[in-house]
């Protein structure tokens, strides 16, 4: 009859020898089922075989080496077969005169067989995440095919015929994912445990939520969550995008394609709170805008953050799509060779009028500017582009103009 033989991996072999001899001031060997020595506090004997070894295998006893028991090999001490399951997986030996290392032999096999557990338990729990992230991301990106899905699934006990959404999650610094890696997955582990409708994975690019058979108010809740928890873990922003249901997580691909479409929308568009100042009259609009462009773009802003639905979507579901080459067309014809920091200048003002309906006093309360100044700002944006914000006809050329320019300069890699 055969039967499977689990062999233990050297690697946790010597980490479990590491923890014995704290406990104990004995040599103590860790054997594989052949009766080869793959662990040892004495380096030296690591691949030696041991007769008295082999026994305990076969015999499933303890096997003592003394004087009048003598093995090719050996040296005096105890061998203690070590079960998994009912299975000897292992001999772990301990050196020294019978009668005074066989007490612990017990002992030693009960460590021992705690100790293969626990590292299998991690072993599984990791062998568990590696296909938890290959089948997420085979299903978001689109990769491998339908067959092995369904085999990935299979093993992982996963319904792929229920329905299902993906979030996105990115941070503003594109390498705090593969910085912050291990504290992340640990994090992911623990707010998963015990759930079954939200599954993770972790790329170099983002983190992805694959959010089975929930509704929109629960869905909404763990992926905030779970973007504040990488934003604490990585001290950085976070943005967070998410894709409509698909009927089957089969058809989930086009949920993350929602799912980046709203994140790359909810970057763009994303004016963070200015900061309380007081009053100032300054008439330029470069004077009163350097920090305010410096927030814009994430110069001091560490808590920027955002959340965009793919449902909530209105001019996001037509701008992304004008092509580069177009886009870039009406920005040159709008703001021509104008630095930078005079359009981030100027796209303050056209804002805070825009957000509150032309109201010069409004846009001025909020930009802690005097109602003159707005005005003159909102002239010098006139004077320069040839566009009059106060002209309903030009007011969208603007504003489309810096739309765009907006989209193409925040966008995530």
């Amino acid at each position: 009859m055969y039967y499977f033989r689990m062999e233990i991996d050297p690697n946790i072999a010597t980490d479990i020898v590491t923890h014995l001899k704290d406990a104990l001031r004995h040599e103590i060997n860790f054997f594989d089922t052949n009766g080869i020595i793959i662990a040892s506090t004495d380096p030296t004997r690591i691949g030696s075989g041991h007769d008295g070894a082999r026994l305990a295998i076969a015999s499933r006893q303890t096997v003592c080496v003394d004087d009048g028991h003598r093995f090719a090999g050996a040296r005096n001490g105890v061998n203690v077969p070590v079960q998994f399951d009912g299975e000897p997986v292992a001999v772990i030996g301990i050196t020294g005169e019978r009668d005074e290392v066989e007490p612990f032999g017990t002992v030693l096999q009960k460590m021992t067989e705690i100790l293969i557990r626990e590292h299998l338990d991690q072993l599984a729990r990791f062998n568990r995440r590696t296909l938890l992230d290959s089948l997420i991301t085979a299903l978001a990106y689109g990769s491998g095919n339908a067959t092995d899905s369904e085999r990935l699934a299979s093993m992982l006990g996963i319904d792929l015929g229920l329905p299902c959404m993906i979030a996105s999650i990115r941070c503003g610094d594109p390498h705090d994912l593969l910085t912050h890696q291990e504290r992340i997955v640990s994090a992911l582990q623990r707010q998963g445990e015990g759930r079954s409708d939200v599954l993770s994975a972790l790329t170099p690019q983002e983190c992805l939520l694959l959010i089975i058979d929930s509704d929109d108010e629960a869905a909404e809740s763990v992926i905030r969550a779970t973007g504040s928890l990488i934003s604490s873990l990585t001290g950085h922003a976070v943005h967070c995008g998410v894709g409509g249901r698909a009927s089957t997580m089969h058809d989930c691909r086009h949920s993350y394609d929602q799912a980046l479409a709203a994140l790359q929308w909810g970057v763009g568009t994303h004016v963070p709170p200015r900061p309380v100042a007081a009053e100032r009259n300054d008439a330029s609009p470069l004077a009163t805008t350097a920090s305010t462009a410096l927030r814009r773009y994430g110069g001091e802003d560490e808590g920027l953050s955002t959340f965009t639905r793919y449902a909530d979507l209105d001019m996001g579901l037509i701008i992304p799509e004008i092509p580069p080459e177009r886009a870039q067309a009406l920005t040159r014809l709008v703001f021509g060779e104008l630095d930078d920091d005079v359009v981030d200048a100027f796209e303050t003002t056209f804002d805070a009028y825009t957000r509150h309906n032309g109201s010069i006093n409004a846009a001025a309360k909020e930009l802690f500017l005097h109602k003159n100044t707005v005005q003159n700002h909102l002239n010098r944006i006139a004077a320069v582009t040839g566009y009059n914000p106060r002209n309903l006809n030009d007011h969208t050329v603007l504003a489309l103009a810096f739309l765009l320019r907006r989209q193409h300069s925040r966008r995530l890699r």
